[in-house]
């Protein structure tokens, strides 16, 4: 296994010594690698830095935290395909930083304990993708001080920690692969979709730029994703590219030169966008 010190350096080779070509006939265990270093360079290490810290913009904006805007996590797993089960993944993870900000510490217990047991054994991936908890004393800093320095650091470190697990799981494991892939988009959706409810709720202003510059940012990186995995021919099956490529540039379209001062009517444009593509996977089970 490759580790993930070397998987930018990899990167390098790979472009320098032109091995594209070899790459797209290379075995599973090679595409898997591949796969794998794209998403380091995207979301890992200092780039996953920066979008963890960038996640108090929230706060910082004077907005709160509101359940209802949460994904549930009753009923919800019986009736999903695959495929809607990955992005709720990622939309989870969103909502457990959204708690986890905000100092909603039965919140960020609740949507932790089921994203670790519940919704990984509907994927299929409990004993296969390690993750390391936060302990109580750490859930206590964050939760009973959650603007402190200590407090950020340990939601740093332990975010980090645990993008680098499942990148490491998904060098060997496809479904772990595709799991890192669908949740990223499955974030990307939840975090507009938040973001825009809640922006409408305060009323744009100058609070917002912050909120919403970070979001074009997590919309960016998403679709480098996408474009990186879709370029590949040994690993664009795990992009489903049309349709998310498309959400991607309508959203970006509304954001373009903007730089974060969104009008009452840009958010209401995004969440347009949004909420059909949320709604497909959001919906408890009858």
């Amino acid at each position: 296994m490759v580790k993930l010190g070397k998987l930018a350096l990899l990167a390098g080779l790979t472009l320098v010594l032109g091995l594209g070509g070899a790459a797209r006939a290379a075995d599973k265990a090679q595409v898997l690698d591949q796969g794998a270093i794209k998403l380091y360079e995207l979301i890992g290490g200092i780039n996953g830095a920066a979008t963890q810290r960038a996640m108090t913009a929230f706060k910082k904006a004077g907005l709160s935290y509101q359940k209802e805007l949460t994904v549930p996590i009753e009923g919800m797993l019986n009736c999903k395909s695959p495929e809607q089960l990955r992005l709720l993944m990622g939309a989870h993870q969103f909502d457990s930083n959204y708690a986890l900000i905000f100092g909603r510490k039965l919140e960020l217990l609740a949507v932790r304990q089921y994203m670790e047991k519940d919704l990984m054994r509907a994927l299929n991936l409990r004993g296969k993708v390690r993750q390391v908890p936060l302990n109580p004393v750490e859930i206590r800093e964050v939760t009973e001080y959650p603007d402190s320095f200590v407090a950020n650091g340990i939601m740093i470190r332990n975010a980090l920690t645990n993008i680098e697990l499942w990148i490491q799981a998904a060098q060997t494991d496809p479904e772990a692969m595709q799991t890192l892939v669908d949740g990223l988009y499955g974030a990307v959706i939840q975090g507009l979709y938040v973001s825009c409810k809640l922006g409408l709720a305060a009323g744009p202003g100058e609070k917002l730029v912050a909120v919403f510059n970070e979001q074009d940012r997590r919309i960016q990186k998403a679709k480098e994703a996408i474009e990186a995995f879709a370029g590949e021919p040994s690993l664009a099956e795990m992009v489903n590219a049309g349709p998310r490529r498309q959400l991607i540039q309508a959203v970006q379209a509304v954001l373009a030169d903007k730089q974060g001062r969104l009008s009452e009517a840009d958010l209401k444009q995004i969440l347009a966008l949004v909420e059909p593509q949320r709604a497909q996977f959001v919906q408890p089970c009858p």
